[in-house]
């Protein structure tokens, strides 16, 4: 059986262009959008992960959480894992020239974009 890119190649002589959204400068574009995407949800995150308010007390007049669960701080550390991970799947499908999942992967970034606003209360 004989695949489409076969057939392309020996009718034109040369390889079929790629799509606007799978050529390199626009791959790297996409990478660079959604790193700066999950960069707020990145940040909060890590602060509900890694850093802690022991003892805010004569410091103001408000009571303060403390110290998140342990299960919130896991959940957090995975989750500052997988924001990290988006930016170079989404690269990935575009560059394969997979829309339905480099569309899937936009959709979360920006999912992911509009939490790190609400934790940060921009919106």
């Amino acid at each position: 059986m004989v695949s489409d890119r076969a057939v392309a190649r020996s009718t034109s002589g040369r390889a079929p262009s790629r799509p606007w959204w799978a050529t390199w400068p626009a791959v790297v574009a996409w990478w660079v959008l959604s790193v700066l995407a999950v960069v707020p949800a990145v940040i909060g995150w890590s602060l509900t992960a890694f850093y802690a308010i022991d003892n805010a007390s004569g410091t103001d007049m408000t009571v303060d959480d403390g110290i998140a669960p342990t299960w919130l701080r896991v959940l957090a550390v995975v989750a500052v894992v997988a924001a990290l991970v988006l930016p170079w799947f989404v690269a990935r499908w575009a560059r394969k020239m997979w829309l339905g999942y480099f569309l899937l992967g936009i959709v979360i970034t920006g999912t992911v974009l509009v939490v790190g606003l609400m934790m940060f209360r921009v919106l």
